[in-house]
């Protein structure tokens, strides 16, 4: 039986006061009979890494500037066992004031996608709060790891994820700020370019809340809209 799908799709996102945002990407993919899969960035995005089953990848273009990333192919009539697709990039968005609203939005891509969750790491200063029916199909749940076993095999952080959807983790303020610094240094274009094809190693850290999402039509783009407060310390009027 011929067969292309993303059987589970795991997103990664560390939002920065300052409105700079890192998303990583990872889809379990089961194909034999597609060539590639087409991926489209948020138009201010910045690719940063893409890998194919575990191999860094430098994508192709297609003519409508969406990025083509070859697919491992199993022959018709066999079982196509999951493989990983990842890619990770670099968003901006406007700098967060004392309060406001945000959205994140990730990269579409041409195949329908049968479940996703988003672990979303936000500043250490704020509190999120998502906005049913601004989100798409997503919703907060409790945190759950990934089903797909091609997602589970690949090497976690030592940190596990329970204790970072939870918050039970502090964030380490000389680790953030030196994230941030290299967040804030990236230049647009020019130096992603130039070091790919690698592969970035995610910075989980900081507080983070967890979204599920079912059935995402192929080429829709997901998002998630937020209101965000910055929270009072004590003796703050």
């Amino acid at each position: 039986m011929l067969t292309a799908n993303i059987e589970e799709a795991e997103y990664n996102a560390l939002i920065a006061a300052d409105g700079k945002i890192l998303v990583q990407s990872r889809f379990a993919v089961r194909n034999n009979q597609r060539n590639f899969l087409k991926l489209t960035l948020p138009p201010t995005a910045v690719l940063w890494s893409a890998s194919v089953a575990g191999r860094p990848i430098r994508p192709g273009k297609a003519p409508d500037g969406s990025l083509l990333l070859p697919l491992e192919k199993t022959r018709s009539g066999e079982e196509s066992p999951a493989f990983v697709v990842e890619i990770s990039y670099l968003d901006r968005a406007a700098s967060w004031t004392d309060k406001g609203h945000a959205r994140v939005s990730l990269v579409a891509v041409d195949l329908p996608i049968s479940k996703s969750h988003l672990l979303l790491h936000h500043p250490i200063l704020f509190r999120v709060t998502p906005v049913p029916g601004l989100s798409g199909s997503f919703r907060v749940a409790d945190f759950a790891g990934s089903e797909s076993a091609a997602l589970r095999s690949e090497a976690r952080p030592s940190a596990t994820e329970q204790q970072r959807a939870e918050g039970e983790i502090p964030a380490d303020q000389a680790e953030a700020k030196q994230l941030v610094a290299k967040l804030r240094d990236a230049k647009t274009g020019a130096r992603s370019a130039r070091n790919l094809p690698l592969r970035v190693v995610f910075p989980h850290f900081g507080p983070s809340i967890f979204l599920i999402s079912e059935l995402t039509a192929e080429n829709q783009t997901p998002a998630v809209e937020f209101d965000f407060q910055r929270e009072r310390k004590k003796g703050d009027r």
